[in-house]
């Protein structure tokens, strides 16, 4: 769990300043983005897998988008749902639910761009990482589901997280 929360430490320092980069006006509620099909996910446990989705999206130079974010919490039985939006490669708000009712947002928190994503999965394949599974968009490469159990044997540890929405700026 260090792991995460190191991780996550400079997005979540640049969040709790209000994330703002200048350079938009981000103000009011974030717009809905686009449902992601997630029936159309190929689903991926490898490490070759993560490199060549990564470079597909990569190729694509996408740094300005929004997205819907769900968080699962196995011990707490309760789902977080999270709506980001990202400008210049950088999360400039962030906004949380948790079974319909505005809550503050959790720490540690959850990954607030694609990149973070990438890196997260990137961190579990070099770790001794038990169990990772990654469901990509097939087009984009955008890691839309992923699951990753650090140790089989520890309650709790786990990370689930599904895009159910994302829209390029």
């Amino acid at each position: 769990m260090h792991l995460r929360a190191l991780l996550l430490a400079a997005p979540a320092a640049l969040l709790l300043i209000g994330c703002d980069t200048g350079s938009d006006d981000v103000s009011g509620p974030i717009d809905p983005p686009a449902a992601v099909n997630l029936n159309a996910l190929v689903q991926d446990t490898t490490e070759a897998g993560l490199a060549l989705y990564r470079a597909r999206w990569n190729a694509q130079g996408v740094e300005d988008y929004r997205f819907d974010l769900l968080e699962r919490c196995i011990c707490l039985r309760h789902l977080y749902r999270y709506r980001v939006a990202v400008r210049d490669g950088r999360p400039v708000q962030m906004e949380v639910t948790r079974e319909e009712e505005e809550v503050p947002i959790i720490e540690p928190r959850p990954p607030d761009t694609v990149e973070e994503i990438f890196a997260l999965l990137q961190d579990a394949f070099d770790g001794d990482t038990t169990r990772v599974f990654v469901g990509y968009v097939p087009e984009t490469g955008l890691p839309a589901a992923l699951y990753i159990d650090y140790n089989v044997r520890i309650a709790d540890e786990e990370l689930d997280y599904t895009i159910t929405a994302f829209e390029a700026d």
